[in-house]
């Protein structure tokens, strides 16, 4: 498809936090000439684990597909999703988007159509989208859980090794916890513990090689296909940046009833870590010696995202409270077992 064709449309907003199903079916008829779906049924909202709406299931002449919406600052994260999908025909560690298209207050606008390669390359056309719609093919299988740590490795593996020169419009995240005053109130304790710790470290940190990582690498973000086979979902949150990050993510991989976070045993860890082994090598020491402060950096800047969500920011700020006080013990114990 050529530079800046818009899709057929109807024009609509999403000016609520909540996605009706009404925009849901205008965002699919205006994306219908692209997508080629045939006969459409909106279903309804995806679970999600921040009980968000942002996700629906449609019924198509062509399988099931997802529909996820984004607004704000969230539509230049798909911008970094689109990088991956143009770049991710055949790779089967990863599920991208196959289409998207964005609008202001005028018709909608194609951004990509992953298919036919096609990219919007003009960054103005992006940052003039207030909203945007991407569709995903429908992945059967079911959602991965601790026990697919080692295949869960392995994908991750898989996409640190495919796109090793891609580049994305999002950074290292861990900067941002060098960054922000120690004297500020509303941090709490651990975090400022944390900042410590990767000041300290601050120059190993910036030395890591990079490459692009999912960014949010949960068990709930992956779907068992086969019983040793993961595909990996959801990389809204896709980057350049050390791939330890992602491994930092497997250390707190679920939540229990009351939405606290349980952090992940040295036995599931291992196994995750034995599984991305296989397929990238062993970690170095120095790799080692750095992982305890990446997991500090890494759930430190979630709490540092949810400042404006209270109760999710104190449940982050107790699980960083937490690994303060056992992450080198625990990263110990999971070396001595992939050893």
């Amino acid at each position: 498809m050529s530079g800046a064709r818009e899709s057929t449309s109807q024009t609509f907003a999403c000016e609520s936090a909540w996605v009706t199903r009404e925009k849901v079916t205008a965002a699919v008829a205006a994306a219908e000439s692209v997508l080629h779906l045939g006969v459409l049924e909106v279903l309804d909202p995806a679970p999600h684990p921040w009980g968000s709406r942002r996700v629906w299931r449609v019924r198509a002449n062509t399988g099931g597909i997802i529909v996820k919406f984004w607004r704000g600052s969230q539509v230049e994260r798909l911008r970094g999703e689109a990088l991956l999908a143009v770049g991710a025909v055949g790779e089967s560690s990863i599920v991208t988007a196959a289409a998207a298209i964005g609008w202001n207050r005028g018709n909608p606008r194609t951004l990509l159509h992953s298919p036919s390669a096609y990219l919007e390359d003009d960054t103005d056309v992006w940052r003039e989208c207030t909203h945007a719609a991407s569709f995903y093919r429908l992945v059967e299988g079911t959602e991965a859980s601790t026990s697919d740590a080692h295949a869960v490795g392995q994908a991750l593996a898989a996409l640190h090794q495919a796109f090793p020169d891609t580049m994305l419009p999002d950074g290292p995240r861990w900067p941002v916890m060098c960054q922000v005053g120690t004297t500020d109130p509303e941090l709490g304790g651990p975090i400022v513990v944390a900042q410590q710790r990767i000041r300290q470290r601050a120059e190993d940190l910036a030395a890591m090689s990079t490459t692009v990582v999912h960014g949010d690498a949960r068990y709930d973000n992956a779907i068992r296909l086969g019983r040793d086979d993961v595909v990996l979902i959801d990389l809204e949150f896709c980057r350049r940046d050390s791939p330890l990050f992602d491994l930092a993510s497997l250390v707190a991989p679920a939540r229990a009833s009351d939405g606290s976070f349980e952090m992940a045993t040295a036995a599931q860890l291992s196994q995750a870590i034995q599984g991305y082994e296989l397929k990238a090598g062993d970690l170095s020491r120095a790799w080692w010696a750095l992982l305890p402060t990446v997991v500090l950096a890494h759930y430190a800047t979630v709490a540092l995202d949810l400042r404006a969500h209270t109760t999710e920011n104190q449940r982050v700020l107790q699980l960083v409270s937490d690994l303060v006080e056992q992450v080198d013990d625990l990263i110990a114990d999971v070396r001595r077992l992939v050893s």
